[in-house]
């Protein structure tokens, strides 16, 4: 948890309107290869003028590599017996991304190839876990080398939002360090673990995605604050359609810079 203060965001009217447009006042160029130690983080996570995190990315033909350092006195704590709800229950690291460049900008509705990786340590340790929103009939078939289940139905009175494929990775090893004032979440995730298929994306593509953060209460029983490079519609904490519901319209623009030689 970190020290909570409450926003008003006066500008919510306009970003939906511009998130309906496909319009994206968020860029970050990743470049090619791992993260550097002495590298800049491309992102920084804020809460009204606050910093409350950085990300930094890099990426090669193997893995989109990922280094978040959060800001937070009760650093990484997440509660969770129910890994499909880590979201509900405290600390927790977020990427959303869409993998095809080709899909509409402007899409309300995830499309095939857009997921959300939800990151944490709960007692047992560290929990990755991947959620396909849009899967294809063919391809919904359990992977015996990952805990999976099909079509998940996340629900509330207000609503629900159904997920055809959750997947509880077991094969991807993150690299946690905690301390006073936070802590770093290190991962390489394989860009075929990402898609669930053969994939490897060209420098210069253009992806759309999101990047963020979930805070605990004190004691790391729930999440009581999110908080998103891009998009900004994310007050709710009370309602689990709209915490695990996937927005691609309201996502920034994530370009895979080119390698050293094509520069």
């Amino acid at each position: 948890m970190r020290q909570l203060y409450f926003i008003i965001i006066a500008f919510a009217t306009a970003m939906a309107a511009s998130a309906a447009a496909g319009e994206s006042r968020y860029r970050a160029v990743v470049p090619h290869g791992e993260i550097g130690e002495d590298a800049a983080p491309q992102i920084t996570l804020k809460a009204g003028d606050e910093a409350v995190g950085r990300v930094w990315l890099g990426y090669d033909e193997a893995a989109l590599h990922l280094r978040y350092r959060i800001f937070d006195s009760s650093p990484l704590m997440n509660s969770g017996d129910n890994w499909q709800m880590l979201f509900k229950t405290g600390d927790s690291v977020d990427l959303q991304i869409g993998l095809d460049p080709t899909a509409p900008a402007n899409r309300a509705q995830p499309v095939p190839g857009d997921i959300r990786v939800q990151m944490t340590r709960t007692k047992d340790g560290p929990v990755i876990v991947i959620y396909r929103y849009r899967v294809p009939q063919t391809e919904r078939v359990t992977d015996s080398q990952r805990q999976a289940s099909d079509s998940v139905i996340f629900g509330s009175p207000m609503g629900r939002v159904e997920v055809d494929r959750v997947e509880k990775l077991a094969d991807v090893k993150p690299v946690i360090e905690t301390m006073d004032d936070g802590y770093v979440f290190a991962v390489s995730l394989p860009w075929k673990t990402l898609a669930g298929r053969e994939f490897s994306p060209k420098p210069g593509n253009v992806l759309r995605g999101d990047v963020g953060v979930l805070f605990s209460d004190p004691d790391g029983g729930i999440t009581v604050e999110r908080i998103y490079w891009s998009n900004k519609n994310t007050s709710v904490v009370a309602d689990v359609p709209s915490e695990i519901r996937l927005t691609p319209n309201a996502w920034g623009e994530i370009e895979l810079g080119m390698m050293n030689d094509e520069r």
